[in-house]
């Protein structure tokens, strides 16, 4: 758990904020396309080949309060596959290595048809040159604003990124985070 002192939240406190929507997400590999009819899915298979440690690489975010600029720290994550008749998905454990009072924990479960990342829907999926990308939608609160989020997995067997982007009303949408990892 994160202490906070009676000054004004300082960056600790704008990186966990920034990383709760990212903890309800999950990722996937694989490289064959799988659909129902025409609706993207994710099976357990994708994600597997997540499993693992020494994923390094960092996270960077957007400031929710001025100064309103991009920040990048070192990050490292596990990835561990649950495989059960009641549940499947993956653990994903994150590390802050000059952060460590952020390091945590998520669990993100598959719907059983496969149409959703946790609370994401699948909406697009494509293999491109060995790498498998996963782009998931879903309605969120971003800065105490109602938005349109998107999420953006990009693996393959090497290489991990996940992009969170937002939209507020018509504006144009912009990168709220992103984790990329290397193995």
């Amino acid at each position: 758990m994160i202490k906070h002192s009676k000054r004004a939240p300082g960056r600790h406190y704008f990186l966990l904020i920034a990383l709760v929507p990212v903890f309800l997400l999950t990722a996937c590999a694989g490289t064959v396309e799988k659909v129902i009819g025409n609706e993207p899915i994710v099976t357990l298979a994708d994600l597997q080949p997540l499993a693992g440690e020494n994923w390094k690489g960092s996270l960077t975010y957007l400031n929710f309060q001025e100064p309103f600029k991009y920040f990048t720290i070192p990050a490292e994550l596990e990835v561990s596959v649950i495989d059960t008749e009641e549940r499947k998905g993956i653990e994903l454990s994150y590390r802050y290595p000059e952060e460590p009072q952020a390091n945590s924990k998520s669990t993100i479960l598959l719907s059983a048809n496969g149409r959703m990342l946790g609370a994401e829907t699948v909406v697009e999926r494509a293999d491109e040159d060995g790498e498998l990308r996963i782009v998931t939608r879903f309605d969120c609160i971003d800065n105490e604003v109602d938005a349109s989020c998107s999420v953006t997995y990009r693996m393959s067997p090497s290489t991990f990124t996940f992009t969170k982007t937002v939209t507020v009303g018509e504006e144009d949408a912009f990168r709220r985070n992103e984790f990329s990892f290397t193995r």
